[in-house]
């Protein structure tokens, strides 16, 4: 007579470790989306808060994995393996992701404060064509970030493509350094990182 299979307990540490990842991932775009993300002890400790997340829980979900591997309950080891290959891309993608966090807290912070640069941009002269607005955010010495308004949408070209007339009204912005990383947020605005 063989003995009875012991249960297979239901384990919730997948989700608490998803949700540890989702939750630490929307406190990042949060944290970007205020006037302390251009700081450089913010970004070097968010950066290292994340990563380190994300090898805890990585490493938590390759010994999970292996345990339940052994057991047979295939479908614990199936919700391990995903958040395991989860964790290995997301680690593998890590700069890209943290790009896409800071662009989304930008977008945010624009968003919250829109009508200020609508009623900025409306003061500048109309007849003073392309009408170029930078907002500076901050940053560190080497590098900083803002929001752009470019009504010709000369920022999208290869820095030193746009017009005379459009870098003669950006030499006196940080647009003047070259070699900006603009993204579009809405119509002729731009989220920017100076490397100034």
């Amino acid at each position: 007579m063989t003995p009875p299979a012991a249960p297979v307990r239901r384990s919730w540490e997948p989700l608490l470790l998803a949700i540890l990842i989702v939750g630490s991932s929307i406190a990042l775009i949060m944290f970007d989306s205020t006037p302390f993300a251009t700081d450089l002890g913010y970004a070097l400790l968010s950066m290292a808060i994340v990563l380190l997340i994300w090898t805890v829980v990585g490493v938590w979900s390759g010994v999970l994995l292996m345990r339940f591997v052994r057991q047979r309950p295939w479908n614990l080891s199936i919700a391990w393996g995903i958040l395991l290959a989860a964790m290995i891309l997301a680690i593998y993608g890590f700069f890209p992701y943290m790009r896409g966090c800071h662009y989304l807290g930008g977008a945010i912070r624009f968003a919250a404060n829109r009508e200020y640069y609508d009623q900025q941009v409306s003061l500048l002269p109309a007849d003073d064509k392309p009408r170029i607005e930078v907002f500076d955010w901050g940053g560190m010495i080497w590098a900083s970030s803002g929001l752009v308004y470019d009504e010709s949408d000369e920022i999208t070209l290869p820095s030193g493509e746009q017009s005379a007339r459009w870098k003669d009204k950006a030499r006196s912005s940080q647009l003047s350094c070259g070699n900006w990383d603009a993204r579009h947020l809405w119509s002729h605005y731009y989220l920017v990182a100076f490397p100034c």
